[in-house]
Parts: structure tokens; C-alpha cells; sequence
């Protein structure tokens, strides 16, 4: 079967927030699993994110959740044009009261996260980079709820957040068990932080990655971790 590649996808907004960013690229390739039936990508955008789940977890039912109704729609025709649209579910509801009938064994997501941020005026824009429709607390707290026992949730997010989030896991029985620091540059201190959290706290195993080397080149590792979903690599 032909794989999902980047330049096949389509975005249709002309707005930057929901384009296809490097963060989602990153936590698509990095996120890890076995025998995985069930996924749930939160905050969906574009779909983008639970595409990549799709062609890597190929047994796996995505469920995507999404709160904004134009992303929504958008990310519902990407599925439905995509070669896996049976097994991607795309969801218009809040996350916060979204009703979950069986836990999932991997959920993903790349959430708002400039909570502390001005807010631009455009409300889309807001919504989709911005913490108020879902607080980092609640993505936890609900993350925990529809988890399964040993299932993972993997998130991508600004290094500053590390801090807040280590404080809030232990509370819900979570941990954090694979950390990497992603570096823009060589010459750049780390500025993303890609998480994998489930409720075994016994191992925590570190990584780095560095996304583009001296040059403004793409980084081998970089390549290495995304060559299945870029044509060039």
C-alpha cells in the first residue's frame, strides 16, 4: 500500500495555525506503540496527526476530537480522502465532555499551548493556539480517565511547560516515561519537549533531537525520524 506522504496532504486554511507544523510532524514519527487498537488524537486541526497514526498503527481505530466546526469539517474531508477513511473517526464535540464508552490504549495530541500569550482578536486563531478551550490541567485529568491501564498518552509541548506538567502527573497516577528535548538549532537551547506518559513510573528514558543543523538544513536524525512521510527524504 502507497504511504501518506506530506506533499499529498491537503490544507485548505490559508490562516498559519492550521497549517502543517513541525510539532505534529514530530510527536506523528516519534510517538511509539504495539498492537494498538484504539487512538485518540485530541484537538485534531486539520486531521493531520491522526493521519499519521493511521498509516503507522495499521489495526488501530483513530477517534479525533476537535471543538472548532471549520477544522472539524476540514479535517473530516481529509479523512474521508485519505486510503484509510474506515478506520478514522473524526469528532465535532469539547474535549471536556466528550463521552468515552472504552479507554484508549494511545491517545495523542499537539495542544494550544500559548496560554500566557496575548490573544491575537481572530477567534479561531485563539482558540486553536491558545490554552482557555483546554487548560493543561484538564488534558490531564481527562487523559487519566479514558486511558487504558497500560496505555500511553504522547504530547508534544513548549519546554517552559515541562515543569507544570511533571507537577500535575503524580496526582493522576501518571508518569513520565520517555522524554525528548527537541533543539531548533545547534547553536539554539531547546525550545519543544516531546512527552510519553502512562501510569508505569518505573523507567524515564531521555532523548535529544536536534531539527536542523548549522546550514538551515534538516538534520540526519531529523530525516532518519521522518523519512516515511516526506517524498525528498
Amino acid at each position: 500500500m502507497e504511504a501518506f506522504r506530506f506533499k499529498q496532504f491537503s490544507v485548505n486554511h490559508e490562516d498559519a495555525a492550521f497549517k502543517v507544523g513541525t510539532d505534529s510532524v514530530l510527536l506523528g514519527a516519534w510517538v511509539r506503540g504495539e498492537g494498538i487498537d484504539r487512538i485518540l488524537d485530541i484537538g485534531t486541526g486539520s486531521g493531520l496527526l491522526a493521519l499519521m497514526m493511521a498509516q503507522r498503527f495499521g489495526n488501530a481505530e483513530i477517534d479525533a476530537v476537535e471543538i472548532d466546526e471549520a477544522s472539524a469539517l476540514e479535517a473530516k474531508l481529509n479523512f474521508e480522502q485519505s486510503r484509510w477513511s474506515e478506520r478514522l473517526h473524526l469528532i465535532h464535540a469539547d474535549f471536556a465532555t466528550y463521552k468515552v464508552d472504552n479507554p484508549y490504549e494511545l491517545i495523542v495530541s499537539n495542544p494550544p499551548f500559548f496560554q500566557n500569550d496575548l490573544l491575537s482578536g481572530d477567534a479561531r486563531k485563539d482558540q486553536a493556539r491558545h490554552g482557555q478551550q483546554l487548560p493543561l490541567e484538564m488534558l490531564i485529568q481527562r487523559s487519566a480517565e479514558i486511558l487504558s491501564e497500560n496505555g500511553k498518552l504522547s504530547l508534544v509541548m513548549p519546554a517552559d511547560l515541562l515543569p507544570r506538567i511533571e507537577a500535575l502527573l503524580p496526582a493522576k497516577g501518571l508518569a513520565i516515561n520517555r522524554l525528548c528535548k527537541v533543539f531548533p538549532k545547534p547553536t539554539k537551547d531547546w525550545n519543544r519537549v516531546l512527552l510519553e506518559i502512562s501510569r508505569n513510573a518505573g523507567r524515564n528514558e531521555i532523548e535529544e533531537l536536534t531539527i536542523r543543523d548549522q546550514q538551515g538544513d534538516y538534520s540526519p536524525d531529523y530525516k532518519k525520524l521522518t523519512a516515511e512521510f516526506y517524498p525528498a527524504f
